[in-house]
């Protein structure tokens, strides 16, 4: 009786199909159920498990299992249309499979799965040889990937460090020609740190003598990187402005500090000022800062934990997380704060400056620590719905300034409030009070003038406890639900 490594291969051909169909799903979109045909299973059908860290995943679980099993799996060009690398381990065994997909579009995501902060790298001779080791792992992939980008519709590369990634011009120059791209991801686990001595100049990095034009990427939706990647791709085209004006989907820069010495001068290759420049130039529609500090001469040096985020993932908001609160306020002196939905997430928030306007319907802030007023902000925000998550600066001081005059956030209809310990229900009556009709008003219209009323009020936490009269009192006034944060939300008490 034959072992399960020595099956022959029409047999493993026809377990590994029946495995391939385990791994996909229906598309959801009526245009392509209706315009692709019946018997296009790629068209049809996607990737069920979008994990690309799975240790489960078909087909590359089974190619670890014998060369046997690899062979056979390398003759079905449906299988790898999606190639994952974890560059923990040397990447050559798969590097042939970039091209087992043929003509098809493909789908190239490579990360390092090593703990970070690593205890073997204790010595700084232990952590130049992993960087180096990484460095080389990707350039060899590289190497394989490049004659097979321009049909590419998605390209992620998570480094361990920064150093280690390509620079984007290599997926966007016309050689390449890559119009379906969608998502181009190179991002690392650690921060770019310039007076480091790790932070070394990765070679492929370098500028070229003579560059391509950039292709019109209209496809490229989501463009995800470092900042030292990002700044380093507009110094590239300094100059060539329109080059790399084009893109109009979501951007999403994260993970650098800016340090500067006691005289305000920056030390390193790039400023905010540089970083504001490349924004500017790209003219993303929607933009997503992440873990971008901002250091003094005197400041404790900050540490960027490894992202807790996680592809694939979108950007529907203007969204600052862990920004410094310097260059939030260069960030508003240059552009302005419109959209439909900003956010704002593990920030120390400055004052918009005076005469601009927040112009976004839905303003979430999250994490926001005590330290901020956040009067800076509101004072200036045209909106109509405010959700404020674990803010301890949400106190009873800012629910008195938004009660004292109808012109403080003159549009508010809906407050959203979770987890906020350092407000009283005494003065969260109160605004409800003076920014709401009287429940036997004859009016029914929500808005005098320039004025809105507060129509909807939601609560969750654990130490919100009203009684029998309280809760009738704020149904009375507005549409409210008071939740304890066990229960699922929006289920009144």
């Amino acid at each position: 009786m034959p072992m399960i490594h020595d099956l022959p291969m029409e047999l493993l051909s026809r377990i590994f199909f029946f495995l391939y169909m385990k791994s996909r799903k229906e598309v959801r979109m009526m245009r392509i159920i209706l315009d692709t045909p019946e018997d296009d299973i790629l068209g049809k059908t996607e990737w069920a498990d979008k994990d690309p860290r799975s240790l489960a995943l078909f087909p590359h679980a089974q190619a670890k299992v014998c060369q046997h099993w690899l062979n056979v799996l390398s003759t079905h060009a449906i299988f790898w249309d999606r190639v994952i690398f974890d560059l923990r381990e040397d990447p050559t065994r798969m590097l042939d499979s970039l091209r087992w997909s043929k003509d098809l579009p493909l789908e190239i995501f490579a990360f390092n799965s090593s703990p970070f902060p690593n205890p073997q790298h204790d010595n700084f001779q232990a952590q130049r040889d992993a960087v180096a080791l990484e460095l080389s792992r990707f350039q060899a992939l590289m190497v394989v990937c490049t004659p097979h980008i321009k049909r590419c519709t998605s390209v992620v590369l998570e480094a361990m460090y920064p150093t280690s990634l390509s620079p984007c011009s290599l997926f966007l120059q016309s050689h390449c020609k890559p119009s379906d791209l969608c998502t181009l991801m190179l991002t690392s686990v650690r921060a770019a740190n310039p007076p480091s001595p790790l932070a070394a100049v990765n070679p492929s990095s370098d500028p070229p003598s003579s560059l391509p034009p950039l292709v019109q990427y209209q496809s490229l939706k989501l463009l995800c990187l470092d900042a030292s990647v990002f700044m380093s791709f507009g110094r590239m085209f300094k100059g060539r402005e329109n080059d790399i004006a084009s893109h109009r989907g979501c951007l999403m820069v994260s993970r650098y500090i800016f340090h500067y010495d006691k005289n305000g001068a920056f030390d390193g290759p790039f400023t905010v000022d540089d970083f504001l420049d490349c924004i500017e130039k790209m003219g993303p529609e929607y933009i997503t800062l992440r873990d971008l500090l901002v250091q003094g001469p005197h400041d404790e040096q900050p540490t960027l934990e490894p992202p807790a985020y996680f592809y694939p993932f979108s950007t529907p908001a203007l969204l600052f997380e862990n920004v410094s609160a310097p260059l939030l306020s260069a960030y508003f002196d240059r552009f302005p704060l419109e959209d439909e939905s900003v956010k704002f997430k593990f920030c120390d928030i400055p004052a918009v400056p005076k005469g601009c306007m927040v112009w976004c319907y839905f303003l979430t802030l999250e994490n926001i620590p005590a330290s901020t007023d956040l009067r800076g902000l509101l004072n200036s925000w045209d909106g109509g719905e405010l959700t404020v998550k674990n803010c301890p600066c949400f106190d009873d001081s800012l629910l008195s300034w938004l009660a004292r005059d109808p012109g403080h956030v003159p549009r508010l209809r809906s407050l959203e409030i979770e987890n906020c310990n350092s407000f009283t229900m005494k003065r969260l009556r109160k605004l409800i009070r003076l920014r709401t009709r009287e429940p036997d008003s004859s009016s029914t219209s929500e808005e005098d003038g320039d004025f809105a009323y507060i129509n909807t009020l939601f609560v969750c936490g654990d130490n919100y406890s009203l009684t029998a009269e309280e809760l009738s009192w704020f149904k009375s006034h507005v549409d409210a639900w008071f939740t304890t944060s066990q229960h699922f939300l929006y289920i009144p008490l």
